[in-house]
């Protein structure tokens, strides 16, 4: 199973996107994978380790119901991450500095999902005539 991808073989993002009734943007995220060389992302070793947390958490962020609509990912859920730190052997001492990084990954995710959210709206909007 490669990173994103569901056990069934679906993309994770593209299902998300569904869930959250962004059709459109689920079209280009699978369109996007389908594009994309698959089994490998270039990551530099120093990052490998916070890269791999970051793909293990990233199931268990913390979630939001935006009623009918859905719900959101609304962060990392930090119990998780440090029972998962722990039981991954990574050392006490190294842990801030996993978090510190886990901390600016999460802020750059949830940049970005706003943005995919807002993006959704205002083409949901353009469809039905709104601006």
């Amino acid at each position: 199973m490669e990173l994103g991808q569901l056990p069934d073989g679906r993309d994770e993002l593209a299902d998300d996107l569904e869930a959250w009734g962004m059709s459109d943007l689920a079209a280009e995220a699978k369109e996007r994978g389908r594009k994309q060389e698959t089994g490998s992302m270039p990551v530099f070793i120093h990052h490998a380790a916070v890269f791999n947390l970051w793909a293990d958490l990233w199931p268990t962020w913390k979630t939001a119901s935006i009623g009918m609509g859905g719900c959101v990912r609304t962060g990392i859920d930090w119990q998780q991450a440090e029972s998962l730190m722990r039981l991954s052997g990574v050392k006490k001492r190294i842990r801030p500095r996993m978090v510190a990084r886990l901390k600016t990954m999460q802020s750059e995710a949830l940049k970005t999902l706003g943005e995919l959210s807002e993006k959704s709206t205002r083409t949901k909007g353009a469809k039905h005539g709104k601006k």
